[in-house]
C-alpha cells in the first residue's frame, strides 16, 4: 500500500490525502488523485476490430496522438525513476489513452500496485522472480540480465504503444508456455517484419506510410526489434546508441560497495528523438507543433 502511495506521489498523479470517517467509526486515509479521461490500452486493443487496429496506424493524425502519448508516459517515468521508483508494469491495461487533441489527450500511466524504490541498478543477487505481467516484460528480464531496471519501463511504454496502435498484436499461444523458445528465435509478437529493407519498403508501399510517419514507425520497431532474438536487439541498441556501457557503484547485501558493468539506457537521447518524432508528425498531419506540451514534460 505505502509503496503505492510513494510511486504515485513520484508520478505527480498524487493531489493530496484526506481522512474520512465512516458510519462505524472507523477512520480512512484517503488519496486523491488526479481524474484522467479516456480508454485503458486494453479496450483499444481488445474490444476494437482489426481494421479499426490498424486504420489507427495508417491515420499519420493518431500515430501523432499516441507519439505525444508515449511522450507522457515517459514524462510520468521519468520523474519516477529520478527518486529511483520503477513501476515495473507498464503494459496497455495500465494506459489511460485520449484521442484528442490538446494537452488533455496525453495518455496516462495508472496502477503503481508492484512499483518499487529499487534505484536503477539491478541487484546482484539473483531473485529468481519475474516482474509485472509476463507478457509486457523485457525479454531479459526473465533471464535476469538487465542491468538498467529502468529499461522495463521503457519497453512496456514502446511496446504498448505499437499493440495500441495496431502495429503489433499478441501472439494467440500462451507467452509463459514458449518464453525459452521466444528468447532463442525472436518473434515476441505477429506483426510486418521491418528488419530487412525489402519488407520494410514492401510494407510502407502497400500501406501507403511515408515520411514522418514512416520514421516513427520504424523508430518504434527499431527498439523493439520483435522478430530478432534478444541477444540481435541488444547489440543493435548498442550500435545505434539507445544504449551504452557504463560502470555503477552497488551497494552489496553485506553493505560493501561493488561496480558493476552493463547497458544503460540513454533516456535523454531518447527523449530528444522522441520530441522529434512528434514535431514531425504534427507537421505532416497538418497541426501545430505541441512546444508548449513538450516545454512541460520532464
Amino acid at each position: 500500500m505505502w509503496n503505492e502511495v510513494g510511486a504515485t506521489m513520484a508520478s505527480g498523479d498524487f493531489v493530496a490525502s484526506e481522512m474520512l470517517h465512516d458510519e462505524k467509526g472507523n477512520v480512512w486515509e484517503a488519496i486523491i488523485m488526479e481524474r484522467h479521461t479516456g480508454r485503458s490500452g486494453a479496450y483499444l486493443i481488445h474490444e476494437q476490430t482489426e481494421h479499426e487496429r490498424a486504420e489507427r496506424y495508417r491515420d499519420v493524425r493518431k500515430m501523432y496522438q499516441l507519439a505525444l502519448g508515449l511522450r507522457s508516459i515517459v514524462s510520468t517515468i521519468r520523474k519516477m525513476h529520478d527518486q529511483g521508483w520503477i513501476h515495473r508494469d507498464v503494459k496497455p491495461d495500465n494506459i489511460i489513452v485520449n484521442e484528442q487533441d490538446g494537452e488533455s489527450s496525453l495518455s496516462r500511466l495508472i496502477d503503481y500496485g508492484i512499483a518499487v524504490r529499487s534505484g536503477a541498478v539491478r541487484p546482484l543477487a539473483r531473485t529468481r522472480k519475474v516482474p509485472g505481467s509476463p507478457a509486457f516484460v523485457l525479454p531479459e528480464a526473465w533471464l535476469e540480465q538487465n542491468r538498467d531496471l529502468r529499461l522495463l519501463d521503457y519497453w512496456g511504454a514502446v511496446l504498448s504503444t505499437a499493440l495500441i496502435s495496431g502495429l503489433l498484436k499478441h501472439e494467440p499461444e500462451p507467452v509463459v508456455g514458449r518464453i525459452g523458445v521466444r528468447l532463442k528465435a525472436g518473434t515476441y509478437f505477429e506483426g510486418p517484419m521491418l528488419f530487412a529493407p525489402h519488407d520494410a519498403r514492401m510494407f510502407f508501399e502497400d500501406t501507403n506510410i511515408a515520411g514522418a510517419h514512416r520514421e516513427f514507425i520504424e523508430w518504434i520497431y527499431q527498439f523493439l526489434e520483435p522478430h530478432q532474438p534478444m541477444e540481435r536487439r541488444q547489440f543493435a541498441w548498442t550500435q545505434r546508441g539507445t544504449t551504452q556501457n557504463l560502470k555503477k557503484r552497488l551497494k552489496r547485501p553485506d553493505g560493501e560497495w561493488e561496480e558493476v558493468e552493463g547497458d544503460f539506457l540513454d533516456d535523454d537521447k531518447f527523449v530528444r528523438e522522441l520530441d522529434e518524432h512528434v514535431r514531425n508528425l504534427a507537421k505532416q498531419a497538418g497541426l501545430p507543433v505541441p512546444e508548449e506540451t513538450l516545454a512541460l514534460l520532464a
